[in-house]
């Protein structure tokens, strides 16, 4: 009797093992990707897909289970299909390099493999080989789970940490000002926009009738304002902080450490660059000082954000480009994080249908839906209101002509990579157009936003994070990058605070001095 107890007890607990073998497989490929970009993800966005994942594999588990009569065999089989559907854009990937392959070659080819597996499982006879080949899948599978619980673990704590740190409370020596005839504020961020000189340089196209229409508006052009950064992320989180993110830094060094970090020469500068958390940059972000500062003062604060993961942790409303939704396309899983895992799995040669892929149809819709918001919804919300937009345009993808027309991909979404452009080496021209709509586009808000503030006339600051890119245009001369536009309205025109080269982290400095009796010192410009 004590054999056979102990013997069934042994087979109850080794029954355990393909199901926990089917677990760490549904949850692996979703925990590696994570973990690899475990600073710009958050723990929410592991759920949907570990759920799905696990669904996928415990129903494909009780089919073989039906079907095989035997748990181990329904495991094994379980386990190889799990394998095969979450590496299948990779193994796609590798076939498309073949002329002529595509999904309906490949999806076929990958089944058939799978069926002979499942065919030699079905023939393994001795029960003692179905546990050993369970225990030869689990042990691998174990271990690298743990390894990248291990990589995530330390971040999400650091995450915690420096959410914590910076959730601003006022800083000393910052006053509350009494009252409630606070001027509403529009911070409009064009993603990529150069300032109009640039435009001249490097594409030959004046275009300062767009400046004297800002200019006749009653707006300061800082026509000689730069940027220390060419990473969206450090400009912005220096702007909304009021301070840089790092040190003074040769632009010559920074366009070799985003371009090639192996160019740097300097190490110590390198090391510095490097040292910039991913992490700590989203959360000065997301816990940003002006928008708790202008909210201890009453104001409602609306974000309108290009990057999905950058919350803002004090908006009132927040719409982000990946929550938008086409009413005529699908673009449903549009979380980036959700995409890069949807690349990676076997319902990917279904990007045809769903065109879940195409950038450029999130990127064309969101931008003219975040343009119609800025025209005709902001008049139902009271003041004062803080409006922060970020609008990811003329960055890449070049999704309009110059009369705002969508343009449409080149080559099918399923391309690797896809692309976007109206035609090959034809970059700057694509540019171009898009950066003339976008202009067109201020214009038609600014000129909505003035119109809807008579008795209380607004802020309006419309500024570039940063110049035309490199990787993203040929330019002529690489330190244009930095060139950014810095158009500031003040209802009063008084603009005595305001100089040409003023850097744009000093935008809300002088913006709190004059509007909230600050006496904040100007930084640097450069």
């Amino acid at each position: 009797m004590k054999i056979n107890t102990k013997f069934s007890g042994i087979k109850t607990r080794s029954g355990l093992l393909p199901a926990i073998n089917i677990v760490l497989f549904a949850i692996y490929p979703v925990l590696v990707l994570y973990a690899h970009n475990v600073e710009q993800v958050v723990l929410k966005q592991l759920v949907l897909p570990v759920l799905l994942s696990l669904l996928l594999s415990g129903v494909f588990f009780s089919v073989w289970i039906f079907i095989l009569k035997n748990v181990h065999k329904a495991g094994l089989a379980t386990v190889i299909f799990t394998i095969l559907f979450w590496n299948y854009g990779l193994l796609y990937l590798g076939a498309s390099r073949i002329p002529g392959l595509h999904h309906w070659h490949l999806i076929p080819l990958v089944l058939v493999i799978y069926g002979h597996l499942v065919w030699f499982i079905t023939k393994a006879k001795k029960q003692q080989t179905l546990k050993n080949l369970t225990t030869i899948f689990l042990l691998p599978v174990s271990l690298l789970v743990i390894i990248n619980i291990v990589i995530i673990f330390p971040v999400e704590v650091k995450k915690v940490y420096v959410e914590n740190k910076y959730r601003h409370n006022l800083r000393p020596g910052m006053k509350t000002v009494a009252g409630t005839n606070f001027p509403d504020i529009y911070f409009i961020i064009l993603d990529e926009f150069p300032n109009t000189e640039v435009v001249k340089q490097e594409y030959g196209y004046d275009n300062s009738t767009f400046t004297d229409y800002l200019k006749d508006q009653g707006f300061y052009i800082a026509e000689k304002s730069v940027t220390r950064y060419i990473y969206t992320e450090w400009v912005i989180a220096s702007i909304l902080n009021l301070e840089y993110v790092t040190p003074p830094v040769d632009k010559q060094l920074f366009l070799d450490f985003f371009m090639d970090p192996r160019k740097v020469a300097e190490k110590e500068k390198l090391k510095m660059l490097e040292s910039i958390s991913p992490v700590d940059v989203a959360q000065k972000m997301n816990h940003n000082y002006v928008t708790a500062y202008l909210k201890e003062r009453g104001y409602k604060v609306i974000v309108l954000e290009g990057y999905p993961t950058y919350k803002m942790d004090n908006a009132d409303i927040f719409v982000s480009y990946m929550d938008i939704r086409q009413k005529k396309e699908s673009v449903g899983l549009t979380d980036a994080f959700y995409l890069a895992l949807y690349k990676k799995t076997m319902l990917f040669p279904f990007d045809m249908f769903s065109k879940i892929d195409q950038a450029y149809s999130i990127n064309d819709f969101a931008t003219r839906y975040i343009f119609q918001y800025l025209t005709t919804d902001m008049k139902e919300f009271k003041s004062p209101k803080f409006v922060y937009a970020h609008i990811m345009s003329p960055h890449a993808p070049f999704v309009f002509d110059r009369e705002g027309n969508s343009r449409g991909p080149v080559y099918p979404p399923e391309s690797n990579p896809p692309e976007y452009l109206t035609a090959k080496n034809n970059e700057n021209g694509a540019y171009l157009d898009q950066y003339l709509y976008v202009c067109n586009q201020v214009e038609k808000i600014v000129t909505t936003i003035i119109k809807q503030h008579p008795g209380n006339p607004p802020v309006i600051i419309v500024q570039s994070d940063h110049g035309p890119r490199p990787h993203q245009v040929y330019l002529k001369d690489k330190a244009n990058a930095f060139r950014v536009f810095n158009a500031i309205y003040f209802p009063d025109g008084d603009y005595r605070d305001l100089h040409q080269n003023i850097a744009t982290v000093n935008t809300f400095r002088v913006v709190l001095n004059k509007y909230f009796e600050e006496n904040l010192k100007l930084l640097e410009d450069n």
